[in-house]
C-alpha cells in the first residue's frame, strides 16, 4: 500500500488528512510478549455515515455523505471488580483453575460512557434528489437533507465540536490519546475523503 497524497482542502482537515506512509504502517518497532501494553485510549469517537446509494447502481460521479453522526465515548478504569467464579468472560468456555484470579484478587474494570453526541444531516450537492433505494435503506428524507448544511458547513461544526471537547487543538490536530471508531475504513477513508477532495 501506498499513502495516500491529496490536495490541501481550503479548510483543515486536521485529524481527518488523508494518511501518510507512516500512519499505514505504523511504528518500525515490533511490539515483545513482555513490553508494557499501550495506554488505554482516554476517548473513543464513534461514527457511522450514511451516504447517497442506489441500487445495484454506482452513484456518480461519488457518494455524498447525507447524515454525519459521532458519539464521544470516555473511556476509564472503575473501581475494580471481584473475580466471581460464576461468571466466565470467555462466554461458556471454562478458565483453567491455574489461570483465574484467586477469589480475593481484585480485577480493573474498563468501561466507557458518553460524553458527547455530533449529529446532523448534510444536503448532497451533486445529486440533491435522494434515491428511493437511499430513502428506504436510511430512513433519511428528501425533506431532511434539503434542510440540512453542506459538508464544508458540517465538517467546520464538527472540527468545533472535537476542539470542544479538547481532541484537536485550534488549528485541527489530534491532542490526547484517542481516535475513531468505525464499521470499517469505509466511512472515513473512502466516503469522506473522496468528498472532500472532490468538493475542494
Amino acid at each position: 500500500t501506498s499513502a495516500i497524497s491529496s490536495p490541501k482542502p481550503p479548510f483543515s482537515w486536521g485529524c481527518l488528512r488523508a494518511p501518510t506512509q507512516g500512519d499505514i504502517t505504523g511504528p518500525r518497532k515490533r511490539r515483545k510478549g513482555l513490553d508494557e501494553p499501550p495506554p488505554m485510549m482516554d476517548y473513543l469517537i464513534v461514527l457511522d455515515f450514511e451516504w447517497t446509494a442506489d441500487n445495484k447502481q454506482k452513484v456518480e460521479p461519488i457518494a455524498e455523505i447525507t447524515q454525519f453522526p459521532s458519539v464521544a465515548m470516555a473511556l476509564y478504569e472503575s473501581k475494580p471488580m471481584k473475580w466471581d467464579d460464576n461468571y466466565s468472560p470467555t462466554h461458556g468456555v471454562d478458565i483453567p483453575e491455574d489461570l483465574r484470579p484467586s477469589s480475593a484478587e481484585q480485577l480493573p474494570r474498563r468501561d466507557a460512557h458518553c460524553v458527547s453526541i455530533f449529529d446532523t444531516f448534510v444536503k448532497p450537492t451533486l445529486n440533491p434528489k435522494m434515491t428511493k433505494f437511499s430513502i428506504e435503506l436510511t430512513g433519511i428524507t428528501q425533506d431532511d437533507v434539503d434542510r440540512a448544511p453542506t459538508i464544508d458547513g458540517v465538517v467546520v461544526e464538527y472540527m468545533k465540536w472535537l476542539h470542544g471537547l479538547g481532541l484537536v487543538d485550534s488549528e485541527g490536530n489530534r491532542v490526547g490519546n484517542w481516535c475513531f471508531a468505525t464499521w470499517g475504513d469505509v466511512d472515513l477513508m473512502s466516503t469522506l475523503r473522496l468528498e472532500l477532495q472532490y468538493k475542494s
